[in-house]
């Protein structure tokens, strides 16, 4: 069931993908550009709420990358605003950056052991 639901979603996020980039070419209407980006951050956010929980062994790093999630589904719903989009994209890239600083810590961790153990 598990790697159902993970094909279904990286199969969404390839579709969301193709038709952003099919938008090149073939000048989508306004609308249909909405729903596309609606789509993309709403996956965006389902990604993070769901599949965080594997990427941090701490507590707060899950809690800030889920609520970034829901912000994410949220935002989609609300009126738009500048400070939105700013908050949008720091609600994007901050949970990446997270992980990438919680994945090197731990490598640097493992090679410290590693080369204590040697």
């Amino acid at each position: 069931m598990k790697s159902a639901l993970y094909t279904l979603y990286f199969s969404l996020l390839a579709l969301v993908l193709f038709s952003k980039i099919a938008n090149w070419f073939l000048n989508f209407s306004q609308a249909t550009n909405d729903l596309i980006n609606t789509a993309m951050f709403c996956l965006i956010g389902v990604g993070y709420i769901f599949l965080n929980h594997q990427s941090f062994n701490k507590v707060w790093p899950r809690v800030f990358t889920t609520i970034c999630g829901v912000y994410l589904i949220i935002m989609n719903f609300i009126p738009k605003d500048t400070l939105l989009y700013a908050l949008s994209i720091a609600c994007v890239m901050c949970p990446l950056i997270l992980a990438k600083i919680f994945k090197s810590k731990g490598q640097k961790n493992t090679e410290m052991a590693d080369s204590i153990s040697r």
